[in-house]
């Protein structure tokens, strides 16, 4: 076993308090040698490693801290089909049929996270359903939002107005929704420990607090280097993202951290729990996004904020009540046991890239907002085209590593950021 620095170890998030981690895996040292190595034990490698260890692939996995320390056990939890991009984007960008296998795809990573779940953790399932709603009256564009997914992707959606809305939602600042009944809601991180698991019981090997520190590649193989140990193998598969650590420069100039942030309150009263259904997650359609779910024992946990920002409010605990109370007065006096912040990782066209860059050499990564479902469907695609040829990926081709602009274009990112929520905020004022 190997001793991690503290801040190596699991931030204080109400995941971590409710996690089934263990003691720290070991750290790679020495030469080793794969077929496949990974880099990043967030979900997007752990994915890629546990459907190469099903194919029966030697694979090796190198994370920096602890398993899922980053975004992937840090999130929402929720699990939906779909990308942090709109289809009527992509249909734009890609054309609709291949924004259509876009989608498929989308929703075999959905599912495939949910197969994962009943097979290796079932208690990982923390509900099912989840609602899209707005601040400000849209039900032609709510309707048309769940007619296409019916219509054009085959999903369940069924669009509400602003009585059934309210009747399940209480709270006035809601006018229409799309309940989908196909999504659900997760712990995250022990979804993530238990995928570790599974890949060390099929033959791969997990090493924690083996942070890369070079990549380089000799002949026809790849090496990591983490400066106590080496892994050399046949291909290797980078997927770092919001906390990249700047080994492999191509990603490091493209992919943007992005900042949210989450409460968890103390236990609500039973008056209180009835606020909101039971089971479900929800989330609203603004920029800023506030989403939020009921979690064990009652605690309501709440997320949102999205900023470029990386460092949290010093008040973050007013900043998250204020989001609170503002949809629900009553919570007024509830007490907040666990806040922290996380980095997400997004590229400048907000699309996840898994692409082969040279040979031998893939990323997956840049899944924010929608990684629960899109990393599992990286995986898929990455597993598949190693072991089988598989050029499905392919339909990603026009999301690519693209210089996010440095300074001035994270200062553009959030400027863009600012006026879509003063547009939000205006639709509202509008609506009140």
């Amino acid at each position: 076993m190997s001793t991690l620095p503290t801040e190596a170890e699991y931030p204080p998030t109400w995941y971590a308090a409710t996690g089934r981690q263990g003691e720290p895996r070991s750290a790679l040292s020495g030469e080793q040698r794969c077929r496949v190595g990974i880099v990043g034990g967030g979900l997007a490698g752990l994915s890629v490693a546990i459907e190469l260890a099903r194919r029966e692939v030697p694979v090796m996995l190198l994370e920096a801290n602890r398993v899922a320390w980053g975004a992937s056990g840090r999130n929402g939890g929720f699990v939906t089909p779909g990308f942090a991009l709109d289809m009527d984007a992509i249909a734009a960008e890609c054309g609709e049929e291949t924004a259509a296998r876009l989608y498929a795809l989308s929703r075999e990573g959905a599912e495939r996270v949910r197969e994962n779940i009943r097979q290796l953790a079932p208690d990982c399932l923390m509900g099912e359903g989840k609602y899209a709603v707005s601040r400000y009256p849209a039900a032609a564009e709510m309707q048309a939002h769940a007619r296409e997914l019916r219509e054009v992707h085959g999903d369940r959606a069924e669009y509400l107005d602003t009585a059934a809305l309210r009747e399940a939602i209480r709270s006035t600042r809601y006018f229409d929704g799309v309940f989908k009944p196909d999504g659900f809601h997760i712990h995250p991180l022990n979804y993530s420990l238990a995928l570790a698991d599974e890949i060390e019981s099929l033959g791969g090997r997990v090493y924690e607090g083996s942070r890369a520190l070079r990549v380089f590649r000799a002949g026809d193989a790849w090496t990591v280097d983490t400066g106590v140990g080496r892994l050399t193998c046949e291909e290797l598969v980078i997927c770092t993202s919001g906390y990249d650590a700047g080994f492999y420069a191509p990603i490091s100039r493209s992919v943007l951290p992005v900042a949210t942030h989450v409460a968890v309150t103390e236990p609500l009263p039973d008056n209180l729990r009835g606020l909101l259904p039971a089971g479900v997650a929800i989330a609203d359609t603004g920029m800023a996004c506030d989403y939020y779910r009921l979690v064990d024992e009652g605690r309501l946990l709440w997320g949102g904020k999205i900023t470029t920002v990386k460092t949290p409010p010093q008040q973050l605990d007013a900043v998250m009540k204020r989001a609170m109370t503002d949809v629900f007065p009553a919570l007024e006096g509830v007490r907040t046991d666990y806040r922290w912040s996380g980095l997400m990782g997004y590229c400048r066209h907000r699309m996840p890239v898994i692409r082969r860059l040279e040979p031998g050499l893939w990323v997956s990564t840049a899944f924010g907002g929608h990684g629960l479902n899109t990393t599992a469907m990286g995986g898929i695609l990455v597993a598949d085209a190693i072991t089988r040829g598989d050029e499905r990926w392919r339909d990603l081709s026009r999301y690519d590593l693209a210089w996010h602009g440095g300074p001035v274009g994270r200062a553009a990112v959030q400027a863009t950021y600012w006026w879509m929520q003063a547009v939000d905020r205006y639709r509202e004022a509008r609506a009140a």
